[in-house]
C-alpha cells in the first residue's frame, strides 16, 4: 500500500532516532510515534536541526514532513485527521503554530496544497522540545484522550487562544484579553461535557428559569477542582472582570504581567492533566527553566 507524506511548518522539535546522510554525516532528525494504532515518523529537515531556532521565528518555515506507512486510500481521511491532531499537540508543546500546508498520497504522487496562517515561534515552550524523546512520550501519552475530547472540549480552539495571546507586540491588556476568553472557552465546554444546565443565557444549579446562576469563579474551581487543580482565582477574577467590563486595568503593567504569567501557568497545567500528561513541564512564569511535575 502506498506511504502518505505531510508537509509540516513551524515545527522546531528536535529528533530522537539518528538518519545517515551519507560520507558520514548524521543527524538525530527522527520522532517515531504510534498514534491511532499506526506507525507515523516526524522527520526534520536538516535545516531545522542544524540552524539554531532564531533563524525560523517570526517566519513561516517549512520544516517537517511526517511520512505514514501503507495508508490504504478509503484510510487517507483518518489519517490527516490524526496528522492534525498531532500538529495541534505540537502547537501547543512548543507554543508555535504547527501547520499541514500540504500532502502527497501516495508518497510520491499527487500533492494537495492548501493556504494556511502562522509563524514559527519559540518562546516559553511547554516542554524541552529539542529532544525527541521528550516529545515523544508527550504525544503518546496525550494523543488518545485529544482525540476523545477535542470535539467536546473544542481543544483546537482552546490551544490557538493559547497561541494568539502569545502574538507579537500584543499590549499586556490585549494578551489577558485573549487569556479570559481561552478561561471563558475552558469552562463553557466542561459545562457542557458535565450536562449542567444551560438557561436563558446562563449556566444554572437547576432546570428552571429561576434556579441559581453559576459564576464565573465557581465554574471554574469546579472545572479545576476536577483535574485535582485547587488554584487561587481571586486575582484572576477581580481582574477578568475590570478588563471585561471596562476594557483597561486599573494594576501597574508588572501586575498585569504577573497576573497574565498567572493564567499561563494555570491553563497549561490544566489542559496537561486533562490530556492524562504524566512528567515534568515548564511552568510559564519560571523565566530560569525550572520544571514542575505531574505525577
Amino acid at each position: 500500500m502506498p506511504d502518505l507524506r505531510a508537509l509540516v511548518a513551524n515545527c522546531l522539535i528536535g529528533g530522537e532516532k539518528i538518519s545517515d546522510l551519507g560520507e558520514g554525516s548524521l543527524i538525530r532528525d527522527t520522532v517515531t510515534l504510534t498514534c491511532g494504532g499506526r506507525k507515523i515518523f516526524v522527520i526534520q529537515h536538516e535545516k531545522t536541526i542544524k540552524k539554531p531556532v532564531s533563524h525560523f521565528t517570526g517566519k513561516f518555515a517549512e520544516t517537517t514532513q511526517i511520512l505514514v506507512p501503507n495508508v490504504e486510500e478509503s484510510a487517507v481521511p483518518e489519517v490527516l485527521a490524526c496528522i492534525d491532531r498531532i500538529c495541534w499537540l505540537l502547537s501547543f508543546a512548543c507554543q508555535s503554530k504547527v501547520l499541514c500546508y500540504g500532502y502527497d498520497y501516495p508518497s510520491e504522487g499527487r500533492g494537495i496544497r492548501k493556504s494556511v496562517v502562522g509563524t514559527a515561534r519559540y518562546f516559553r515552550p511547554v516542554l524541552e522540545i529539542r529532544d525527541g524523546a521528550v516529545i515523544r512520550e508527550f504525544i503518546e501519552q496525550t494523543y488518545p484522550a485529544y482525540a476523545h475530547l477535542e470535539k467536546s472540549r473544542t481543544l483546537n480552539v482552546a490551544i490557538d487562544y493559547l497561541l494568539q495571546a502569545e502574538r507579537e507586540s500584543l499590549p499586556t491588556e490585549c494578551r489577558l484579553t485573549f487569556a479570559f476568553v481561552l478561561l471563558e472557552n475552558l469552562k463553557h465546554t466542561y459545562a457542557l461535557s458535565e450536562g449542567i444546565p444551560f438557561v436563558k443565557g446562563f449556566f444554572r444549579t437547576g432546570t428552571s428559569s429561576n434556579a441559581d446562576t453559576i459564576s464565573f469563579k465557581a465554574m471554574l474551581t469546579r472545572m479545576f477542582n476536577a483535574v485535582g487543580m485547587k488554584p487561587n482565582l481571586d486575582q484572576v477574577v477581580s481582574l477578568r472582570n475590570s478588563i471585561v467590563h471596562s476594557g483597561v486595568s486599573g494594576l501597574s503593567h508588572h501586575a498585569n504581567w504577573i497576573a497574565y504569567e498567572q493564567i499561563q501557568d494555570f491553563v497549561r497545567e490544566y489542559l496537561l492533566r486533562l490530556l492524562g500528561f504524566k512528567g515534568s513541564y515548564a511552568m510559564y512564569s519560571n523565566v530560569n527553566g525550572a520544571s514542575a511535575v505531574i505525577c
